[in-house]
């Protein structure tokens, strides 16, 4: 079980090519770029994508099939088309399958990098007012409370929360989804701010069911949309020209070894860029501004206010 090097490198064609993260016997982990995606819903609307590509090498007999003995590949996850990093793959069906249990079971660890659009210096009230739900799984039963709200130095607001609203198809518009607590699937998102800029917020955020767009969709219900996601923001533009969502981060017990496993997704350049342009901006905006306090509106300095 081994760590793979991050210049380890598989062709999937004369466009798309991506690192290779982690292998084993079982298990090959890849850093999909964002624009590629990674299956198609329904195989009648079959598109160019990752996992064809993987089929069509093996079917070749490309390099990096043969050189592996790899006559069988299936993705245990999926992860939007504009999202980059982490995408897990099986080598066998019986690999799958054990994995596909630990996923069932919520026993994997998943961490994404998101970028938003707004500050949390002023968040909005629903992000310090998640109403107490019980949310019922299959083996276990999560209640969330009210978010914790804590003042970090500098004066600047730190927010750790977490999110438990039900999602459900859109009724109308296919490929969406909307939050729906009656008749949606429960979903729950544990969220906290890595980083705060002039008016944008690098956040760390860890799901721990998988529904679709479950990211994107919670933390727009809460006043945060991530950039330029065309279905729940604000559209294309702003720091990044693609959805700044990036899964980050694995971890897991090996179902075979029962070794822990951490997988990790260097950032890509379009993510690393806009960070260090935010940062340069918000050092210039702070350089610029008048001297005044900041004030978390959830500390208990302000209390007695309407949030």
């Amino acid at each position: 079980m081994t760590s793979a090097d991050s210049t380890v490198m598989l062709r999937l064609s004369r466009e798309w090519q991506v690192d290779v993260l982690y292998e084993d016997r079982a298990f090959l982990a890849i850093n999909k770029p964002a624009g590629l995606i990674a299956a198609p819903e329904s195989w009648s609307r079959t598109r160019r994508n990752l996992m064809l590509y993987l089929q069509e090498g093996i079917q070749r007999r490309a390099y990096w099939a043969v050189s592996r003995g790899i006559r069988w590949i299936k993705n245990v996850h999926r992860i939007d088309a504009d999202t980059s990093g982490i995408l897990l793959l099986a080598k066998t069906p019986a690999a799958l399958d054990r994995m596909s249990e630990l996923w069932e079971r919520r026993e994997v660890e998943k961490e994404y990098i998101a970028l938003v659009e707004k500050s949390l210096a002023q968040p909005p009230p629903a992000v310090c007012r998640l109403s107490v739900t019980r949310v019922t799984f299959k083996r276990h039963a999560v209640e969330t409370r009210p978010a914790p709200c804590f003042r970090g130095t500098g004066g600047e607001g730190v927010a750790s929360f977490q999110i438990a609203r039900g999602i459900a198809p859109h009724p109308k518009r296919e490929g969406l989804m909307v939050i729906d607590d009656k008749r949606g699937k429960p979903a729950q998102t544990f969220v906290s701010l890595r980083e705060q800029f002039s008016h944008h917020a690098l956040l760390s955020v860890k799901p721990v069911t998988g529904r679709t767009h479950q990211i994107r969709i919670h933390l727009a219900s809460v006043g945060l949309p991530i950039v330029s996601d065309p279905l729940y923001g604000s559209g294309r533009g702003g720091p990044m020209p693609r959805l700044g969502l990036h899964a980050a981060r694995l971890r897991f017990v090996h179902p075979f070894t029962h070794r822990p496993v951490e997988i990790e997704a260097p950032w890509p350049k379009d993510l690393r860029e806009a960070v260090a342009r935010l940062r340069r901006e918000s050092v210039e905006n702070v350089g610029s501004a008048p001297s005044s306090k900041s004030q978390h509106p959830c500390s208990k300095e302000t209390s007695s206010s309407k949030w």
